[in-house]
């Protein structure tokens, strides 16, 4: 119910669900050659949903997990937990022979895919039941900063988000779970610098 609640408040859509890298999927191993040696990393992604803006596909990568995992640019600097990130990547670099258009990277979020327990009161309003539920099932991630991307995403992400990870403060500024096209430029460096350490190991 909540992830079709959440489709219903957005204009991206789901356009591929397990979509392999490597392997029998339809895009290539993502792959560091030199000299002799060869690295190559093979997965699938278990969601990309998608918008469309003039020419360009916005592709986020949406994971699901059964525990309480949440997304944190520290392990990402630590070089963990970067698989979402290097596929976004790569499909910014492949996806267009599968998609026909240039694609955008606008994101990353973990889904929680688990059955929520709440400690309430047995008093407790359904409006505030809700909130819990909401709170509990909320996506952690990183989505790209730009107004119109983050309203496809939610109707009411600049003003009261239900599932994206964004906090605002009373201005309705976002303080949190986002990251501009530079950002995310300097993210796949990084990301890249990491496999390449893993690569001379």
């Amino acid at each position: 119910e909540n992830v079709w609640s959440e489709l219903c408040a957005s204009d991206f859509v789901p356009l591929r669900f397990e979509l392999g890298f490597g392997g029998d999927g339809p895009l290539p191993a993502i792959t560091i050659e030199e000299a002799e040696r060869r690295l190559s990393v093979s997965g699938k992604v278990d969601r990309v949903d998608g918008w469309v803006r003039g020419d360009k596909l916005y592709l986020r990568v949406v994971d699901y997990k059964t525990g309480r995992k949440s997304f944190d640019l520290t392990d990402v600097r630590h070089g963990l937990n970067i698989q979402m990130l290097l596929y976004l990547f790569a499909l910014e670099r492949e996806g267009g022979q599968l998609f026909g258009k240039d694609i955008v990277p606008a994101g990353v979020l973990y889904l929680p895919a688990r059955d929520v327990i709440l400690n309430m009161d047995r008093g407790a309003s359904p409006e505030a039941v809700q909130k819990a539920v909401d709170r509990e099932l909320r996506r952690s991630g990183l989505v790209l900063q730009d107004a119109e991307v983050l309203s496809a995403m939610e109707h009411t992400a600049l003003t009261e988000p239900r599932f994206l990870p964004l906090a605002l403060d009373r201005q309705h500024n976002i303080t949190r779970g986002i990251a501009t096209a530079d950002d995310f430029f300097m993210i796949r460096r990084y990301v890249l610098y990491i496999l390449n350490i893993v690569f001379w190991l």
